[in-house]
């Protein structure tokens, strides 16, 4: 644009003169020469912005200024009385001369000043995937700057604003969520803010295990997790038989304890998205050994007397319990001939039960089943058990072709589970001898079939 500017040195003072002689015989009726007026004479720009400068001239349009900055002097014009001046260099300004088509202004005209600030900034640490039950690292923001802080942003999408003088602030921890920084203002500058960040908080609750806490050795017990929607983890001590499976009611640990004693089982939850683990959640089971039932699956017999005393040694906090006489104690009288099954108990509820053959005749006796039903899964009548009235015995099994499959000549006790060699034997008829004597009598020999059955 061409800025009109009369000569200051034969102009003005003419032009001067002529307002002075009019404004006189007028009165006073012409206006005065333009004015500079400024919004302020102390700017405030923040890094990587602009300065804004208002600066009014009154006067008749067109109005024009020239404004030195380090040496440098550039011209402005406009058709309006207002200039909005976007500036980016910081320090002093001149404006060494001002007016409007028809006055100048004064010569210089005035200074104003603009100071750099550093723009603040928003930056987020922490976050990403937390785990429950592990250690959290919470999403927290930081400001830089000059505090009070005016912190723009979307939370989950929603907009929201927090005001502080602290800088930094953490977020809460106990739910998932996402951020997006909009703007960030201190005490100087306001800047719109490009950042964000997410914090997802897995809540997987402490694991439990559900399950009897009192078995005997022996047994057999399900244990399952009290949540069945998380893939679990189990953990038992060195040596325990277990098998671990999934069906209709979840994952489940099936245990057979062998061993008296106290056994932890551990348990942990693993949330299959992003694989968070819980701490370890542990049940201590108590493994009661069983009693020993006494004088197990014998013959007595009366010999001069028409009763017969029974007397059974129990352990402590033992209990013996005879079903058919409806009797409990280690001590009783017989005085019939009959089959008497005695139970003994423990503290704990575990039992072993073995039974007498109580008969008239006292000459040496054996008896062998004629089927039993070995590891069909019920847990009875799992071996061949003799009993009868013998101080000595010399038992074996064979196969039906001929093969000795199993044989006892120092404890009677120790009796046939049905394998050969850690096999188990198929189904069928199998032959067994025995060799047996009471005392000092002479040995009886006997012969018979005994019959798996599966």
């Amino acid at each position: 644009m061409n800025i009109f500017r009369p000569n200051k040195i034969n102009f003005t003072g003419i032009l001067t003169g002529v307002l002075f002689f009019l404004n006189f015989f007028s009165g006073g009726l012409l206006a005065q020469g333009p004015e500079l007026i400024l919004e302020e004479d102390h700017f405030r720009m923040c890094e990587g912005d602009l300065a804004v400068v208002e600066i009014t001239i009154t006067g008749t349009p067109d109005v024009w200024y020239y404004l030195e900055y380090e040496g440098e002097t550039t011209a402005h014009a406009s058709n309006t009385n207002t200039f909005r001046v976007r500036l980016s260099d910081p320090g002093m300004y001149v404006i060494t001369e001002y007016g409007d088509n028809t006055t100048p202004g004064a010569d210089p005209a005035d200074t104003f000043y603009i100071e750099l600030f550093p723009a603040p900034e928003v930056d987020f640490t922490g976050g990403g995937v937390n785990c429950s039950g592990g250690l959290l690292d919470p999403l927290v923001v930081h400001f830089s700057g000059e505090p009070d802080f005016r912190f723009h942003f979307l939370f989950n999408g929603v907009l929201d604003s927090m005001e502080t003088r602290r800088t930094d602030i953490t977020f809460p921890t106990d739910q998932s969520f996402t951020i997006e920084a909009v703007s960030l203002e201190d005490n100087n500058c306001k800047l719109d803010v490009d950042a964000s960040a997410s914090y997802v908080f897995i809540d997987v609750p402490v694991p439990q295990v559900e399950g009897d806490t009192l078995v005997c050795e022996g047994d057999t017990r399900v244990y399952r997790p009290e949540v069945g929607s998380y893939y679990v983890g189990w953990n038992l001590p060195q040596g325990v038989v277990y098998d671990e499976g999934f069906d209709d009611e979840g994952f489940y640990l099936n245990v057979f304890w062998d061993e008296p004693g106290f056994y932890p089982v551990m348990l942990r939850y693993i949330e299959d998205e992003y694989g968070c683990e819980t701490e370890w959640g542990s049940l201590v089971v108590m493994v009661s050994g069983i009693p020993s039932a006494v004088d197990a699956d014998t013959t007595l017999c009366f010999e001069l007397d028409d009763v017969l005393e029974v007397n059974l040694p129990t352990g402590e906090d033992e209990l013996v319990y005879w079903p058919e006489l409806n009797l409990e104690g280690g001590q009783i009288i017989l005085n019939a001939v009959g089959i008497y099954t005695h139970i003994h108990i423990n503290e704990y509820g575990c039992s072993d039960t073995a039974r007498i053959r109580v008969t008239s005749d006292c000459e040496p006796q054996l008896h062998v089943p004629e089927a039993f039903t070995p590891n069909n899964g019920d847990q009875l009548n799992d071996v061949l058990t003799l009993y009868g009235l013998f101080s000595s015995l010399d038992f074996r099994v064979y196969s039906p072709s001929g093969i000795l499959l199993f044989q006892t000549t120092e404890d009677p006790l120790i009796f046939w589970d049905g394998t050969y060699e850690g096999h188990d034997m198929p189904p069928g008829s199998y032959y067994w001898s025995a060799v047996f004597s009471e005392g000092d009598g002479d040995p009886i020999e006997s012969t018979g079939i005994v019959t798996i059955i599966k």
